[in-house]
C-alpha cells in the first residue's frame, strides 16, 4: 500500500463500501488491535475477543454495500464490536466482564465501556500513525512490538545487521514521537509488549 493514499474520514467509508481492498487492509491494520483490546474488556478473554473482531470484519466486508449510509466507520466498528460482545455474553449466559462492576448497574457499565472505548480509540490513532511509517520502519516496528520478535531474529529474517534493525527501531519511535504524545506512545508500547507476550 502506498503511503500517500488518502484515507481521510470523508472518503474512507466510501472506498470501503465500494470494495477497495487497500482501504480494507488499512482499516483492518488500524482498527483490529484496538478493537481486540476493547472486546477483551467486555469478554474477559483476549482469544475470544480476537475471534469476535475477526468475525465482525468478515461480516462487514461481506455486507460492505450496507456501509454506504455510514458516516463514521470508526464509531460504527466500535458500536458493532460492543453489541456483538454483549450479545455473545447473553447467548452464552455469561456475566459482563467488568471487574468491580455490578452487571445490573447499567449506568456504570455504560460509563466503563465508554471509557474503554475512548482508550481503544486512542490506540487506533497510534496504529494509524504506525501504518504511515516508512515501509522498512513500519515492518521492523511491527515485527518488534506486535509480533514480539527479537532484534536478532529480525536481523536474520531480513538479512540485515543487528545495528540496522536498531537504527530502524529508533527512527520509527522518533517519527511516532513527533505525531503522538510521548506519554500515550509509552502506554501503547507497553500494551503492545503485553499483547505480544500473550500471543507467544
Amino acid at each position: 500500500m502506498k503511503d500517500d493514499t488518502n484515507y481521510e474520514d470523508e472518503n474512507l467509508t466510501s472506498k470501503f463500501s465500494n470494495g477497495d481492498k487497500d482501504t480494507f487492509k488499512y482499516v483492518f491494520s488500524t482498527y483490529y488491535p484496538p478493537l481486540c483490546f476493547f472486546a477483551s474488556k467486555i469478554l474477559g478473554s483476549p482469544t475470544e475477543a480476537e475471534d469476535l473482531v475477526m468475525d465482525v470484519f468478515t461480516k462487514i466486508w461481506q455486507k460492505k454495500d450496507d456501509l454506504k449510509e455510514i458516516n463514521n466507520i470508526s464509531s460504527f466498528l466500535y458500536a458493532t464490536v460492543r453489541n456483538a460482545g454483549i450479545d455473545q455474553l447473553r447467548k452464552e449466559k455469561k456475566q459482563l466482564f467488568l471487574e468491580g462492576i455490578d452487571e445490573k448497574d447499567e449506568l456504570n457499565i455504560n460509563e466503563v465501556l465508554e471509557a474503554e472505548e475512548v482508550y481503544a480509540q486512542l490506540l487506533a490513532k497510534v496504529y494509524e500513525q504506525i501504518e504511515l511509517l516508512p515501509p522498512q520502519c513500519r515492518l521492523i516496528f511491527k515485527m518488534l512490538f506486535i509480533e514480539g520478535q527479537t532484534t536478532q531474529q529480525i536481523a536474520e529474517r531480513l538479512k540485515l545487521s543487528v545495528q540496522s534493525v536498531r537504527n530502524q527501531k529508533t527512527r520509527a519511535i522518533d517519527i511516532l514521537k513527533l505525531k503522538i504524545d510521548p506519554n500515550l506512545l509509552c502506554i501503547v508500547l507497553i500494551h503492545l509488549a503485553n499483547r505480544s507476550i500473550h500471543l507467544h
